[in-house]
């Protein structure tokens, strides 16, 4: 599907340069040329092909992050989790085009169909002195500089060892990046 993408980006480049390069030629001409409609009929058409084939092109993307949205949460369903967590990237867009992603659309949908959870989490944590995955989040930050050891799930107390005060459910480290 990527490569049909692909190629359909290319035959839209290539259609808006046609477009452009007519309209640029019926612009030299001046207004009282004979050619001057034949070049902007030409444009016309140009510019109805080029939106058909946009419409092509976002249809296909629009089935891309379905089809990833699903592989998701099918991934996390047969992992056996309960939530899926989404981190809220719209910031960074530019502002006035914040809409959005279809995949971050759709997973939640999907979601609902298996009886998993969605939660959209802020990019950022809302207590700027607790830096990335503060309690919020339930997640314990990895000391800086530390090793990718330092960033595994935390060891399981031996059976000799008594519990560990405090909640049942023991706390995480967040998996590292490298």
């Amino acid at each position: 599907m990527s490569t049909y993408l692909h190629r359909l980006r290319g035959v839209r480049e290539h259609l808006a340069a046609k477009r452009d390069h007519y309209r640029a030629l019926a612009d030299g001409l001046g207004v009282p040329h004979s050619a001057w409609g034949e070049h902007l009929d030409r444009a016309r058409v140009l510019e109805a092909e080029h939106g058909r084939v946009c419409a092509r092109i976002r249809h296909l993307n629009q089935a891309l992050a379905w089809a990833a949205a699903r592989w998701a949460v099918d991934q996390a369903a047969a992992l056996g989790a309960s939530v899926i967590y989404l981190e809220d990237l719209t910031t960074l867009e530019t502002r006035g085009h914040r809409r959005g992603n279809a995949v971050t659309t759709a997973i939640p949908a999907f979601a609902a169909r298996w009886r998993i959870a969605s939660a959209t989490v802020p990019r950022t944590c809302p207590d700027s002195r607790a830096g990335a995955g503060s309690r919020w989040t339930g997640i314990t930050p990895p000391p800086a500089g530390s090793s990718p050891a330092a960033c595994s799930p935390r060891p399981t107390p031996s059976p000799t060892a008594p519990p560990a005060p405090g909640p049942s459910a023991p706390r995480w480290r967040a998996p590292c990046a490298w």
